[in-house]
């Protein structure tokens, strides 16, 4: 059923640090979303490259129809968290979505994630696929709740949509690393969410799932701020000791097993 309104608009929140090679296709995507009624609140975060002016230059080039629906902001280097953070204090919308600048959204992404959301006005979160899918064909859209995030974090931050009553968690500026999870998981502590099981998004320049130059200590990083939102989960009492426990050895053995893959893959 179909049940898009007109008032429904979209904010999307778009931090952009030293992205010129890959920030205008970004842009693009949005523009050219089959979904028309979103504003695009784009969060320059200090960028040392020519980011900022290639965006400006490409905004007063643009038709007015998206000039008016795009705003630029510049801001010191603060991290994407606190750009986000910012981007959803300056937004008017009824839904927040995000989108990194070196992602490329599927046009019919903001059309898919609003229907669902108007015919399901108790979902906190809609996310999706990024570059892949996580179930099989058979599922179209999965419940994903509070516990089943707790082990998997089922939604790319280029591919949600969140009822922007419902944000009722900000980015923590201090964390560099799973922030964006923890929010999730805070969100979904109150809401469910939903899973499009469709590729919602993909990245401008494909890059390998593990093995790159550098990753292996991102992903010690990585996985300490994870083990950090399951302490933070049960502290706020959201989560019992025995669950805290369970969440993070299992946490503990994914990573062991993406390490391992990481060093395999710098002889492959």
């Amino acid at each position: 059923m179909n049940s898009i309104g007109k008032n429904n608009i979209v904010s999307v929140i778009m931090p952009v640090y030293n992205a010129e090679d890959s920030v205008l296709e970004s842009i693009k995507s949005v523009l050219l979303q089959t979904y028309v009624n979103w504003e695009l609140i784009i969060v320059d975060d200090g960028s040392l490259d020519n980011s900022y002016n290639k965006i400006k230059k490409f905004i007063n080039e643009i038709d007015l129809e998206y000039r008016k629906k795009i705003h630029l902001f510049n801001q010191i280097n603060s991290g994407p968290s606190v750009a986000r953070n910012f981007g959803v204090y300056k937004s008017i919308g009824e839904f927040i979505a995000f989108i990194d600048s070196d992602d490329i959204w599927i046009p019919n992404k903001l059309y898919m994630q609003v229907d669902i959301a108007n015919n399901n006005p108790d979902i906190g979160l809609i996310g999706g696929g990024f570059e892949k899918k996580n179930f099989d064909s058979s599922h179209s859209i999965v419940s994903i709740n509070f516990r089943k995030l707790l082990f998997k974090n089922y939604f790319p931050t280029p591919t949600v949509l969140i009822r922007k009553e419902k944000f009722i968690f900000n980015f923590d500026p201090k964390k560099k690393y799973s922030e964006d999870y923890l929010t999730w998981m805070l969100i979904t502590s109150q809401y469910n969410a939903f899973y499009i099981n469709e590729i919602l998004a993909y990245n401008y320049i494909s890059k390998r799932e593990f093995g790159e130059k550098g990753l292996s200590s991102n992903l010690i990083k990585m996985e300490r701020s994870e083990l950090d939102n399951y302490f933070y989960l049960y502290k706020q009492k959201k989560i019992k000791f025995l669950t805290y426990i369970l969440v993070c050895t299992y946490s503990l053995l994914k990573f062991v097993r993406r390490f391992l893959v990481s060093k395999i893959g710098r002889f492959i």
